[in-house]
Formats: structure tokens, C-alpha cells, sequence
């Protein structure tokens, strides 16, 4: 007869396993290397923009200044005051699975899915070309 003490660490095992990936298993993207990309609405995105396209990644930066408390979404800069973050490069659109916005002006390191490529708005304006989705905050 097998004991609940002698599966125990075969379960702990198991458990472990099925754990959600860790940051490791992130590629890390610069903010400044996005941002540096060239790109008019309609241009290809670089290769290795491209290639990112649905993998886990990790990304530091900002939350936008004016971000609102309480929604599901923000925009990710490369410098703490969300400056020049007119153009579509210079920003990543984060989207929360769970939970919502409280804003902070410290810097951010957001593990998720990246995806690349223009999202246009409910009235056919492009709104982003990358965009990170993750857990929580």
C-alpha cells in the first residue's frame, strides 16, 4: 500500500511542473530598441520586430502620464514623463488579463505576450503596433 507521505513529493513535483513560466523563459526586448524603430501606418515592421510576434517577453518601462485609474489597459514609454510618445513606436499598449490600472511613475518590468502589427480603433484609426498582454500588475 502507498502512503499519502511517500507520494507527497512526487505530487510537489507535479505541481511545480504545471507552474506558470517564469521571466526567465521571457526574451528581453529593449523599449529603446522599439522605439528606435522607423514607421509610417502601413510600413513592414523589421524582421525582428516580427519575430516577437506572439512570444513571452520581458520589457521595462513607464506608465504613460495620464494613465486612468481603474482600466484594463496603459500605454508603456521609455521615460518616466510619457514625452514624445507621439508616434506609434514609441509606446507599447498593455493589456491587464485580470485586475486594473492604479498608476505609478516608478519604472515597470512587464513579463507577457508581445504582438506586433497595426490594431486599428472602432473607427478604423491605427491605435498601436505593439502591444504586451499580461497577468496582472
Amino acid at each position: 500500500m502507498i502512503s499519502l507521505r511517500s507520494l507527497l513529493p512526487a505530487l510537489l513535483l507535479v505541481g511545480l511542473g504545471a507552474a506558470a513560466p517564469s521571466a526567465e523563459d521571457a526574451t528581453v526586448v529593449q523599449m529603446v530598441e522599439l522605439n528606435n524603430v522607423e514607421y509610417q501606418i502601413g510600413d513592414d515592421l523589421p524582421d525582428w520586430v516580427i519575430a516577437l510576434d506572439g512570444q513571452r517577453i520581458e520589457i521595462a518601462g513607464f506608465m504613460r502620464t495620464g494613465t486612468l485609474e481603474g482600466e484594463t489597459w496603459f500605454d508603456l514609454t521609455n521615460d518616466s514623463c510619457g514625452c514624445g510618445t507621439s508616434k506609434l513606436q514609441h509606446f507599447v499598449r498593455v493589456t491587464l488579463e485580470s485586475g486594473t490600472t492604479s498608476f505609478t511613475p516608478d519604472e515597470l518590468t512587464l513579463t507577457g505576450t508581445f504582438a506586433a502589427g497595426e490594431q486599428e480603433d472602432e473607427d478604423g484609426f491605427v491605435e498601436s503596433i505593439y502591444r504586451l498582454t499580461i497577468t496582472s500588475l
